[in-house]
């Protein structure tokens, strides 16, 4: 028996003359903000009393609530009734906006809990929620969304419904109103009352996925070695196959099965399905039984004109919306469990009422205007409150759950060997439980597809073992720890945001920890491949406190600064007190102030060595060697100065370039040597001088080319010119060598 009220008065009491209301429909729907809508006569008490988003209707079946929400609309008729259109309340989620944010690595509970937030912030008490349970999961538990200015509804369903398949569910427990955000599986239970065809079915119509329903099946299993037809691959039958199917035909030898009710109205509809990981030909035809009679409606609609037995007999469950109900369709061969998504109820005309069935659900929204408000900024929880949230979380998943059939199981004694919670009251029906025996306990989920109990949710088991798709934990002591992913730190909204890995000693000293700001190592060594020390003759790395080393002896260096490199091509600055390279040596620019030894060499800058003996060429731009430098060939675009030298060829590019030997200057055109006071000589190889510009040499005392200075000295020219000069420089006579053509 239904029964309205407005405000908390009586509105409508079947029977009563002067509660009546007319042309009543309640239109529910997973996830829509549900509707009620009815007329209401002139001579009502209560005609008058309705106000505009304000006043709340409420609807009871026998003293359970099944709607309330805020009148929206009030609209006057001919015959003088009005007609009252009434919103869920899930409606007030549309009254307030999600501000600008990002949130990055959230988990759907702190994501749920910080748009519940920013809702509650906005409203007034009466719009408010309590953050309900959440059962929806992400598979990395790390959710990247965005806010902008969306309505709270919208960006929830959007951003998390869609995503996550997840269903918002209002749970008044003792006045208190809840919002849930679940699994489908979690939202309703399994309806004991089936709808049967010829039966409580008045009428049904399937959408155009129906059109596609198949009433025999030939299935292929897994690959096979050897193929009947070359050049094509080969699977398993069922030809072979011993087991009868339970709710189909299997002709002897066949590869198919076929449903006997199902061909007789509708023919052969034959069709291929594949089953890549069976191996076996009777588990093979159990599955193909299962799709033909179950699995194949699973994106099928019905939309149904059934009888609800409920409203005549109080103990047979009535549907609600997310309840699973059986449906038996003889003409498909259908015998499955479809989901509620939405449901008519029309409270005076019970014989009008539908259900729509499906597990397709067709997610279409109305928009309400939502009124500008002031918005609050909230964060997701941090680490600190992620441990308090989950087990806040999980209270109200234990005490939101309602219902639930207890279940002993018996041994072959008659004694009670285990205990079971169902969501229905035999186990053919349920879709979820939990089981209690001496091996442990655990809860488990209908596999939709094979219709076994094959997904586990979690499980703690005799032999110490734990099974969970999630463990919050304050603290965990283990002695060894085995997965794919270890997660720790993340952005700066973040729930894990400062995590770290810290390791100690038996002494509870540091040794190494790797966090946010990077890899910390104390004490110890790290190592690569098979190494083991950073001098062994191992592939691998080894990094330690007496030095580092990589590959066999190819690269080493001390704690002491002995660098060790089989080979190097350096584009920067060396500097080092001595060096040996058994092969070639390449950089900018370096700085030896010991020997270096090199087969070869090339410098784009500065070389500075004590010595060095290059057995191929050296180049550099420039040069100082204090001891000696030996090279096969060498190239200076600078100045090279050593004390001593070996040099098998020496060419010098530069026009301004100067050999230095002592005493001794070699350049582009003349040689000098010696010293004043001790004899000089140049030879010059061209001068803008007449005279000279076929050489010249000169001996003398002292004295330069450069300043044309002869002191004490014998000049002699190339074209046979011949000077000899005074003490003061001054030509003492001139003569010219006959044999020696002038000009």
């Amino acid at each position: 028996m239904y029964t309205v009220y407005l405000d908390n008065n009586l509105l409508f009491y079947p029977g009563d003359p002067d509660k009546i209301i007319l042309n009543s429909k309640l239109d529910q729907a997973l996830n829509e903000c549900g509707t009620f809508d009815f007329d209401i006569p002139y001579d009502h008490p209560l005609y008058n009393s309705f106000e505009l988003r304000k006043s709340m209707i409420t609807v009871y079946k026998d003293d359970v609530e099944v709607f309330n929400g805020e009148v929206r609309e009030l609209t006057p008729n001919m015959d003088f009734t009005k007609h009252v259109y009434a919103v869920g309340e899930l409606a007030f989620l549309f009254d307030s906006i999600q501000p600008q944010a990002k949130y990055q690595n959230a988990t759907p509970l702190s994501l749920f809990t910080a748009m519940l937030n920013q809702h509650n912030a906005q409203v007034e008490a009466r719009k408010k929620f309590i953050l309900g349970m959440v059962t929806v999961t992400d598979p990395n538990n790390s959710l990247y969304r965005f806010t902008n200015y969306e309505d709270t509804l919208t960006a929830m369903r959007e951003k998390m419904c869609d995503k996550l398949n997840g269903f918002l569910r209002i749970r008044k427990v003792n006045g208190t109103r809840y919002l849930d955000l679940v699994r489908l599986q979690d939202y309703g239970n399994v309806c004991e009352q089936e709808i049967e065809f010829g039966e409580n079915l008045l009428d049904y119509s399937c959408d155009e996925n129906a059109q596609s329903i198949a009433t025999a099946v030939l299935p292929l299993g897994a690959r096979q070695e050897t193929s009947v037809v070359e050049g094509l691959d080969a699977y398993l039958t069922i030809k072979n196959a011993t087991s009868t199917p339970a709710h189909s035909v299997h002709p002897s030898g066949s590869d198919y099965i076929y449903n006997s009710a199902a061909v007789g109205r509708f023919g052969y509809v034959k069709v291929v399905k594949h089953w890549d990981n069976i191996t076996l030909p009777n588990n093979l035809i159990a599955a193909a039984d299962n799709w033909l009679t179950d699995a194949q409606y699973a994106t099928m609609t019905l939309e149904v004109t059934a009888f609800d037995e409920s409203l005549i007999n109080a103990s047979v469950e009535s549907y609600e919306i997310g309840d699973y109900i059986t449906a038996n369709a003889e003409p498909f061969g259908m015998h499955t469990q479809f989901p509620v998504q939405k449901k008519t109820t029309y409270l005076t005309e019970p014989e009008k009422n539908n259900v729509v069935l499906g597990s397709t659900m067709q997610k279409s929204y109305t928009k309400q205007a939502s009124e500008a408000v002031a918005l609050v900024e909230e964060q997701i929880p941090e680490e600190s409150s992620l441990l308090e949230a989950a087990k806040q979380n999980a209270i109200n998943i234990l005490e939101g759950t309602e219902g639930g059939y207890l279940v002993f199981g018996f041994n072959n004694r008659d004694q009670i060997d285990s205990l079971s919670i169902m969501n229905a009251a035999t186990e053919a029906t349920a879709t979820k439980k939990w089981v209690w025996n001496l091996g442990g306990f655990g809860y488990l989920y209908r596999n939709q597809i094979s219709d076994n109990w094959t997904n586990l949710g979690l499980a703690m088991t005799m032999d110490g073992a734990i099974v969970a798709d999630f463990i919050t934990t304050g603290s965990m002591s283990a002695t060894r720890i085995r997965g794919g992913v270890l997660y720790l730190g993340g952005s700066q909204q973040g729930a894990y945001k400062n995590g770290s890995l810290s390791i100690y000693d038996s002494s509870d000293h540091l040794i190494g920890s790797w966090s946010t700001a990077g890899i910390s190592v104390k004490s110890g060594t790290i190592t690569l491949g098979n190494k083991q020390a950073y001098n062994d003759n191992n592939d691998g790395v080894y990094v330690g406190s007496n030095g580092i080393g990589l590959g066999k002896n190819k690269f080493t260096v001390t704690n002491v600064g002995h660098l060790y490199a089989s080979d190097a091509d350096i584009t920067g600055k060396i500097t080092a007190t001595s060096g040996s390279f058994a092969g070639s040596l390449s950089a900018a620019t370096g700085t030896f102030a010991g020997s270096l030894s090199a087969a070869g060499g090339t410098f784009a800058g500065n070389l500075s060595a004590a010595g060095g003996t290059f057995k191929g060429s050296l180049q550099a731009a420039d040069g100082t060697f204090t001891g000696q430098l030996s090279a096969a060939t060498g190239s200076f675009s600078g100045q090279v100065t050593a004390s001593s030298g070996q040099v098998g060829e020496f060419t010098i590019n530069s026009p301004s370039g100067k050999l230095s030997v002592g005493d001794a200057e070699l350049s582009r055109y003349r040689m000098s040597c010696g010293n004043a006071g001790n004899g000089i000589v140049h030879l010059l190889g061209n001068s803008d001088d007449r005279d000279a510009r076929y050489g010249m040499i000169q001996l003398s005392n002292s004295g330069n080319w450069e300043g044309h200075t002869c002191l004490a000295g014998i000049r002699i020219y190339g074209n046979g010119k011949v000077e000899s000069y005074d003490g003061n420089g001054n030509v003492e006579w001139t003569r010219y060598l006959s044999n020696i053509p002038q000009g």
